[in-house]
């Protein structure tokens, strides 16, 4: 007789194929977990200095000293730059939610877009410091 809750491939009568897609299957919940913490949010601080950005716990981190900023905008992203680290037509992208950001352009014309909920709130934080 043969239980199917033993194990999800058990149907197949291979066991050798029940343990690889098992092992896959919890690879990719380990994978994922991993991804997640490490992008669970976007962290923006803004002093007189530099901005700070990170990502989760703050493993993956940024800081932009203040200097090098020329202009900051209120921007739109399109809906297919998603979300993370993206390289776009517009420069390097931080973005954990949502299509509104603020874009860095820098004395040497390069830009950086920063993704946000708040982009009013971060915008004058920016031009108030």
């Amino acid at each position: 007789m043969v239980y199917a809750d033993r194990c999800p491939c058990v149907l197949m009568h291979n066991s050798l194929s029940c343990d690889y897609r098992q092992f896959q299957y919890r690879m990719d919940c380990l994978i994922g977990l991993i991804v997640g913490t490490l992008f669970w949010g976007l962290t923006v601080e803004v002093n007189k200095d530099i901005i700070r950005l990170s990502f989760g716990f703050g493993i993956i981190h940024r800081s932009i000293p203040r200097e090098r900023i020329a202009t900051v905008t209120q921007v739109r992203n399109r809906w297919w730059y998603r979300l993370g680290i993206k390289w776009t037509p517009h420069g390097w992208m931080w973005n954990i939610s949502g299509l509104d950001a603020v874009e860095l352009t820098y004395h040497n014309g390069k830009k950086f877009r920063i993704g946000t909920d708040e982009p009013e709130a971060l915008l004058e934080a920016l031009k108030a410091v």
